[in-house]
């Protein structure tokens, strides 16, 4: 066990040595039970859950009451666990027009590949510089694109939106 779901070396390894490997153990097989059948939180909070259990158990006489009701977990494990994909949406807000055409050009590239030649992919950056298209509504696209197998009828769509600017 030199890593703890996912954690790096650099975080697991002091853990393991200032609790020893045997409390580790228990308190993942602790988390793991509490988390089982949900969705999986990042090694942050396994880190977090090692390090400070009682964070994130019921008081005693409030697990019996959990028991009864079905709590589905205690309050910290959801504050414990952020969005990423809520944070990746707030940082690509706070960027400037040009960087989130760069950021979003550098994207679609990466879906759509040789589907655009170099100049079209440089027609959509200035398209997306003045925002006369929404960078992150072609994201999202792509995306989706990406996971349906749908690429080659949105890039012939995205042409059709670049056919429209002179």
């Amino acid at each position: 066990m030199t890593l703890l779901h996912r954690a790096s070396e650099k975080r697991s390894l002091p853990l393991m040595e200032s609790l020893g490997v045997d409390t580790v153990r228990e308190r993942l097989d602790e988390v793991e039970r509490l988390i089982a059948g949900k969705k999986v939180p990042g090694p942050g909070f396994f880190v977090s859950f090692i390090r400070s259990p009682d964070d994130y158990r019921l008081p005693p006489a409030r697990q019996q009451v959990a028991v009864r009701t079905q709590v589905a977990a205690p309050p910290r494990l959801l504050e414990a666990e952020s969005d990423p994909d809520q944070a990746a949406r707030e940082r690509f807000a706070s960027l400037s027009a040009i960087e989130r055409a760069q950021e979003t050009v550098r994207s679609l590239r990466v879906v759509y590949g040789n589907r655009l030649d170099a100049g079209e992919y440089r027609k959509l950056g200035d398209v997306l510089e003045v925002e006369a298209l929404d960078a992150s509504l072609l994201r999202a696209e792509a995306a989706r694109a990406l996971t349906m197998g749908t690429c080659d009828n949105q890039v012939a769509l995205l042409r059709v939106q670049l056919a429209t600017f002179s």
